[in-house]
């Protein structure tokens, strides 16, 4: 027996409902002559002058020979009035138009106007394009909620003032209601027959169409199931159908269930679970039977078939493992009863060289729980999971103030380490002890150190420091240095300084260059302090002596390259310097101390021979020169 029906509609995405138990269905016309009507005649409207529903459709171009239709055109309409409807309900208008192509055609496209309104209230006012080439019908569908208790009907020409139109045929109304439930059940084994409850005799139903799941295929409006059994019947069956009129394609959904007088359940369990059995459960392998009284009407006898699949027993690795950060670690495992076909997964993945392997490697990185799920995969995958907690001790707990040293040689340097129990440097050379966190380093040449600190939980940790030895700085001045008076030394140091400092300033040019000018006008110790780009330093100091000045007289001379003149190493002033011939007659004379007596006497070159000078001056010092002598002039 059948116990629930779903309907819904197959045009224009819209729900629609089998009219059972409410309002009926109006058959305005349906395949048949527009003036044979049971209450409410159809009638023309102005500016119409007929009703022209009297001819076959083959009169106008189709098929048929008895199904009267009407013609929607200049001369001729339809109106049918009263036609009773529900307040509050909703319903569906459909009806059927072709374009007439037949004994004269129509114009194409042609257009047609339907309206169905009650006094004031429109509900439909629709506008028609029929453009087929041959005779086709065509379907039109609308819907609308009535507010009266009556509606009035329209077709109307709007084309052109042709007496060739439109031709209408099967014009339903139909309300939407909610749908009657029914459900279906029946014993394996039993007869049954699925029909639609088509009780209303307002609607006519037709065209029908059943599918099922299992290929079924029929186009009555039932279906006859034969010694009923789950695995052919059970499931939903459509039927799909017009109902009116073409225009509304309905579906009906029947949800049926066999019930089984005999049923078989096979089930497979790993070693050691069980399975729910009615009141009980079942964790050894055997056949087992139980007699179902009156389920859903049928008896029937349950099998229960269970299979026990072996799986692990035991997994052998330990519970815990202590470790140092960055260290490299062994998993290891053994799986009880020995098995090659067991396969392996470790979780979570992090930092494991491989998850699919009973034992593995671990790059310690932090403290986590790995479990490891070993599988037998027979009929069903039978597993065991242990799991071992990684405890990972700190590996980065060195701590160095300083890793990069840069000193100049003869300089030492606290090495600050902390964080560690116990502590170890290589190299040890030029350190003041190897074994502490602290130890001062002096080395000669530039040097890298390796500390290995130990942890309290036994972990080391490995940190390098670098000493870079920078060359010494140098500088070379000579010891002391003589100058006359009004004379200036270049200092030309050899050094690899780039910083200097010299003190005093007197007599220098520049203070904080490598090679000043000195000038002195006494004799001064200078002090210079150099320092290389890398910060190494040197002093050094140098004596600049000034001499007192020293005037001379040379005894001959050659005017073609040279003046007679006095020489001079210091400063001083010439009071009076004169020439004389060998008759006395004073040939030259000049208190400029640079110029000198060019050989000549007004002009005119002397003669070779012997002159006599006579000088005056006083050196810077204060002491005066005074000389008279001769000199020979030689050509």
């Amino acid at each position: 027996m059948i116990k629930a029906i779903k309907l819904t509609a197959c045009l224009a995405a819209l729900v629609l409902f089998l009219p059972f138990g409410k309002a009926m269905a109006q058959n305005l016309i349906q395949n048949g002559d527009f003036s044979v009507q049971p209450a409410n005649q159809w009638t023309f409207v102005a500016p119409a002058t007929s009703i022209e529903a009297n001819y076959p459709e083959s009169t106008y171009g189709g098929t048929s020979t008895t199904n009267i239709v009407a013609e929607i055109d200049a001369a001729s309409n339809l109106r049918q009035t009263n036609i009773a409807v529900a307040p509050g309900v909703k319903y569906y208008f459909s009806y059927l138009r072709s374009r007439r192509t037949g004994n004269g055609a129509a114009p194409n496209p042609n257009y047609i106007n339907v309206k169905i309104y009650d006094g004031a209230t429109v509900y439909v006012n629709r506008t028609d394009t029929s453009a087929n080439a041959a005779f086709t019908w065509l379907c039109a569908l609308d819907s609308f909620t009535a507010t009266g208790n009556t509606v009035t009907i329209e077709f109307t020409n709007t084309n052109t003032s042709s007496t060739l139109g439109t031709l209408v045929d099967n014009i339903t109304i139909v309300p939407e209601y909610v749908p009657v439930h029914i459900n279906g059940v029946v014993c394996q084994g039993n007869n049954f027959r699925m029909s639609l409850p088509l009780q209303n005799p307002n609607n006519t139903f037709f065209n029908f169409q059943w599918t099922h799941p299992n290929t079924l295929v029929t186009t009555d409006s039932f279906v006859d199931i034969v010694n009923a059994n789950p695995a052919n019947h059970n499931g939903t069956y459509t039927c799909e159908f017009n109902m009116n009129t073409p225009c509304l394609r309905v579906k009906a959904t029947f949800n049926l269930v066999v019930n089984p007088t005999s049923d078989s359940s096979f089930h497979y369990i790993c070693d050691g679970d069980s399975i729910p059995y009615f009141d009980t459960f079942i964790k050894v392998a055997g056949i087992y039977d139980t007699t179902l009284k009156s389920i859903n009407g049928c008896d029937s006898i349950l099998t229960t078939v269970v299979t026990v699949v072996p799986k692990p027993v035991k997994i052998m690795m330990p519970d815990s493992l202590i470790v140092c950060q960055y260290d490299s670690v062994a998993f290891e495992s053994y799986t009880l009863p020995h098995n090659n076909s067991y396969t392996y997964s470790w979780s979570p993945s992090n930092n494991l060289n491989a998850t699919d392997q009973p034992n593995v490697w671990f790059s310690a990185d932090e403290s986590r729980r790995y479990t490891l799920t070993v599988t037998y995969t027979g009929v069903i995958p039978c597993s065991l999971r242990d799991t071992l907690d990684v405890i990972v001790n700190p590996g980065n707990f060195l701590q160095l103030a300083k890793t990069d040293f840069s000193i100049c040689p003869g300089d030492s340097i606290p090495l600050m380490a902390s964080g560690a129990q116990a502590y170890k440097w290589t190299s040890g050379l030029y350190l003041s002890s190897t074994t502490i966190g602290n130890p001062v380093a002096k080395p000669e040449t530039s040097i890298d150190y390796v500390l290995v600190g130990t942890s309290d939980k036994n972990c080391t940790d490995t940190q390098m420091v670098h000493v870079t030895v920078h060359p010494n700085a140098v500088l070379e001045l000579p010891d002391y240095v003589h100058l006359y008076a009004g004379e200036t030394y270049f200092m030309q140091p050899a050094t690899n300084a780039v910083y200097f400092s010299w003190f005093p300033d007197a007599g220098l040019n520049d203070t904080k260059i490598a090679n000043p000018k000195m000038n002195p006008t006494v004799n001064t110790r200078y002090f210079v302090s150099a320092q290389t780009e890398y910060g190494c330093t040197v002093s050094d100091s140098v004596d600049v002596y000034v001499k007192e000045t020293v005037l001379g007289m040379p005894n001959a001379f050659n005017p073609n390259s040279e003046r007679f003149k006095a020489s001079i190493r210091g400063v001083a002033s010439l009071e009076s310097f004169a020439i004389y011939n060998r008759w006395g007659q004073k040939i030259y004379e000049t208190k400029e101390l640079n110029d000198g007596w060019d050989g000549n006497f007004k002009g005119t070159p002397q003669p070779v021979g012997v002159y006599v000078y006579s000088i005056q001056a006083t050196t810077i010092e204060g002491k005066p020169f005074k000389q008279s002598g001769n000199v020979t002039l030689l050509r």
